[in-house]
């Protein structure tokens, strides 16, 4: 990791040294003097991971973007004004969290090219060098992907920008943007191995990403979705039955944790050998030079003497939160009251200092997926952000499987490890009434998981959930394609 934090320290200084507005910028590497060695090839490959648990991307800004757009978030009162009109879909151009995560993963993409250039040519190890260029081509894949369900179409840059003069790019067709996307990540598949290495990629979670992608694309077509003609339903929902399954049938080393709680726990989630849900995650550090995670406090109450965590959800002692995202209270209610996700992943009530049960706020849920109670100075944590786990890939490959046998026993496992009862083939009329229960399961599974925005709008459900009651969102603006940020146009005369 030093060599990662001398990375930061030599951009941060030829940033921050300019005193010229003529000067050439010198926030870029020189590819000729760094790609020296097999520890190079690592360090720039942490160097692309490390933009992803900024604040402006998963840590703070992605967070309200995924989440507040749905059903399952709101905000406080006075949080940010563009906040809330992002909660009701008023205007979408001048939000600053979706400049925020439109900057971040293009900067992600652009950290990418030079370590698919570059590695190929340093004298080391076939088999990690490989292994280094396929994590390249999945964090590149993976950055398109949020960014064309995020925005639909969007600049499709394939080489490095190597100064400012670079950055005007027409849009691309949704179309070519997933060319390109499946593209790197059939690549990424051939290059790595499945070995677990944390906070990073490997086979098994670019196979799993896959599945999502034609899953997404299966879908997107069959519901009309814009832009999305071009795809097949059959043939997608057949890929993605296909990589999900390699996943689901294929592999040993991930599966079902039968404590859905170790799968959030910091320390529990570290490898799978103590939980073997997460295949990848965004990792944060609580200590560590560089970004940290703010997750935990975003969505804990604000409580100023401290509190602790009822002894069945963990017994832990935290000191205070932010209260700033809030739990939609008839998402909350949606939930069984025998589901174990909500029982254990959602908290309602606490132990004071005093040692008093008190309600939280007239019973206002919080959720308990990113609370980490060892967070440093009160504030940093260290959360593992699920990206690709194990039971998104399976409800992946239960929705592509549609109303069968593998269909019904993979949605069962889910549902049966949350204390829920089972379906059988006579539950369903056909593949459309059973992906419908599969959405809503992914909706009560994979909850503050970045998952809900995209499939609500993959299935054209985002009027029929958000506009009627009890949520009740005015949808007068980026619906289904969120608006290129203002700022982002100014930059970019092709936009």
């Amino acid at each position: 990791m030093k060599t990662i934090k001398y990375l930061f320290l030599i951009i941060a200084s030829g940033l921050f040294t300019a005193c010229s507005l003529d000067e050439t910028p010198k926030g870029f590497l020189n590819e000729e003097n760094f790609y020296q060695s097999a520890s190079d090839a690592e360090s720039a490959v942490l160097y692309a991971y490390a933009v992803l648990p900024e604040l402006g991307y998963f840590s703070r800004y992605y967070y309200y973007v995924a989440h507040c757009a749905t059903e399952e978030f709101t905000q406080k009162s006075d949080a940010e004004a563009g906040q809330h009109e992002l909660d009701n879909y008023v205007t979408t151009n001048t939000t600053a969290d979706l400049a925020n995560v439109f900057r971040h993963c293009y900067l992600t993409i652009n950290r990418t090219f030079p370590i698919i250039n570059n590695v190929p040519s340093i004298a080391m190890d076939e088999n990690y060098k490989d292994h280094l260029i396929g994590e390249a081509h999945f964090l590149r894949a993976f950055n398109y992907y949020n960014l064309v369900r995020l925005f639909g179409q969007v600049p499709l840059r394939k080489e490095l920008m190597t100064d400012f003069n670079s950055a005007g790019l027409e849009l691309a067709s949704i179309e070519n943007i997933y060319a390109y996307i499946i593209e790197d990540l059939q690549a990424a598949i051939t290059l790595m191995d499945t070995q677990y290495r944390y906070g990073r990629a490997n086979k098994t979670a670019a196979q799993g990403l896959l599945a999502n992608v034609h899953l997404f694309l299966a879908s997107a077509s069959q519901s009309g979705l814009a832009g999305y003609g071009f795809a097949d339903a059959n043939t997608n929902y057949n890929l993605a039955k296909q990589y999900s399954g390699e996943v689901v049938n294929g592999q040993t080393q991930f599966g079902l944790d039968a404590n859905i709680q170790n799968i959030f726990d910091p320390v529990q989630s570290l490898d799978p050998a103590s939980s073997p849900e997460n295949i990848f995650s965004v990792v944060a550090s609580r200590t560590e030079i560089g970004p940290t995670n703010m997750m935990s406090l975003l969505s804990t109450p604000f409580v100023q003497t401290g509190f602790t965590l009822l002894p069945e959800q963990g017994g832990h002692t935290i000191d205070f939160g932010w209260d700033h995202v809030i739990v939609e209270t008839p998402f909350y209610n949606s939930f069984d009251d025998n589901d174990r996700r909500k029982q254990l992943l959602f908290m309602t009530s606490y132990i004071d200092a005093s040692g008093n049960q008190v309600n939280t706020n007239g019973d206002r849920p919080y959720t308990l997926k990113y609370l980490d109670a060892n967070r440093s100075g009160g504030e940093n944590s260290g959360n593992r952000i699920p990206i690709v786990r194990f039971s998104e890939v399976l409800l992946t490959y239960a929705e592509a499987c549609g109303n069968t046998a593998e269909g019904i026993n993979a949605l069962n496992q889910i549902r049966s490890r949350a204390n829920l009862s089972t379906y059988t083939m006579g539950d369903f009329a056909g593949d459309a009434a059973f992906r419908d229960a599969v959405l809503q399961e992914r909706a009560w599974e994979l909850a503050y998981e970045f998952n809900r925005l995209y499939d609500l709008r993959r299935t054209g459900k985002m009027e029929a959930v958000l506009a009627n009651a009890p949520y009740a969102k005015t949808l007068t603006n980026g619906v289904y394609f969120f608006d290129i940020p203002f700022e982002e146009i100014d930059r970019n005369p092709s936009l």
